[in-house]
């Protein structure tokens, strides 16, 4: 399967929805809940499945090589935005929710990535007491520590896997998160999410195997085919789900010889270099952009007087938006791409 830079283009819409609801929240003003934050994260989750799927089946990687180099890919720039936060803690520009006792554990967790797996009766608020999109990351970092397994069965026994999968996931999400009262950072709350994403793989695979060609009227067909899951799964997100399949359902058009012109339309949008180059440093992005929210909406009141409610949203928001930008290019270039790179020589036969 070759590159498919629409999924690059979402990933950047994603990062930029999660900063504006983060403007929008901070500032006060009311988000409906169609356009949720929470809805964004949940496409990235069913991204990430997709992209693993493929990178487990491609390449075949040893458990070993796959965990390190998703480390690489995720703890380096994730440590950085872990001490800007805690600097912007102490300077008291971003509120603190936990104890000062309580500051020695919270920082442990973080760094462990199992933050998320800690029960609020335990440490509370654990999942996101230092920098709140950090919650995602310690469900991402679960699931990379769970895809060896899963693919593993996947590779082995396909149909017989997913069936298991499809089980699993119905059971964490139905059963294991309500009776273990773990908090929604844990990779059995947001199981579905993922799954959705490896279904999505299988079905673009069976298109590519049968030579299937989307020019008649095959695209509903094949865009419903990851919802069947759905009423086992009990997936809550809609939105989230209905962006996941839309996007999909582009790519795979695309893709596969349609011939839509208002579906080639929105891939060239998606796949342009503007929205290439945003999902590029995406996660940086969705990683520092809150210090600099709680900064600019905050504290940049009392240097703006009489300013209207609109009127501070929108510059707060545009402040925002550049300097995010421009700190989420340094760590690509400085901090994530070096470790990528370091992580695959680390890991490259000798």
């Amino acid at each position: 399967m070759k590159h498919i830079p629409v999924f690059d283009g979402l990933r950047g819409i994603l990062a930029l929805w999660v900063v504006l609801f983060h403007v929008f929240t901070i500032s006060g003003h009311f988000v409906h809940p169609a356009i949720d934050g929470q809805h964004a994260v949940t496409v990235f989750f069913a991204l990430s499945g997709f992209v693993i799927a493929k990178l487990a089946f491609e390449r075949r990687e040893h458990c070993i090589v796959f965990i390190t180099r998703r480390f690489f890919r995720l703890f380096p720039v994730y440590a950085v935005c872990l001490i800007i936060a805690s600097f912007f803690l102490f300077l008291g520009v971003m509120p603190t929710t936990f104890k000062v006792e309580q500051a020695l554990p919270h920082t442990i967790s973080h760094i462990s990535m199992l933050h998320g797996l800690v029960p609020p009766i335990i440490l509370p608020d654990a999942e996101k007491a230092i920098l709140n999109p950090a919650w995602s990351v310690s469900v991402e970092w679960q699931f990379y520590i769970l895809a060896p397994i899963l693919f593993s069965i996947l590779i082995k026994w396909p149909t017989a896997g997913l069936v298991f999968l499809l089980g699993i996931s119905g059971i964490a999400k139905r059963i294991i998160v309500p009776a273990s009262h773990l908090g929604g950072a844990t990779f059995f709350a947001n199981a579905p999410f993922f799954t959705l994403g490896i279904v999505s793989y299988f079905v673009w695979t069976w298109i590519e195997k049968h030579h299937v060609s989307l020019k008649g009227g095959h695209l509903p067909l094949v865009i419903a085919m990851p919802l069947l899951p759905i009423p086992f799964l009990a997936v809550a997100q809609n939105m989230g789900l209905f962006v996941w399949l839309f996007v999909f359902g582009i790519a795979i058009h695309h893709s596969f010889n349609g011939n839509s012109l208002v579906v080639a339309r929105i891939s060239n949008f998606l796949s342009s270099r503007a929205l290439v180059w945003l999902g590029a440093i995406s996660y940086p992005l969705y990683l520092v952009h809150e210090p600099f929210v709680w900064l600019f909406v905050a504290h940049g009141r009392n240097y703006l007087p009489g300013i209207t409610d609109v009127g501070f949203v929108f510059i707060a928001g545009a402040a925002v938006i550049v300097v995010s930008l421009f700190f989420s290019q340094m760590l690509s270039d400085f901090i994530e791409k070096p470790a990528i790179a370091f992580g695959k020589r680390a890991t490259a036969p000798k």
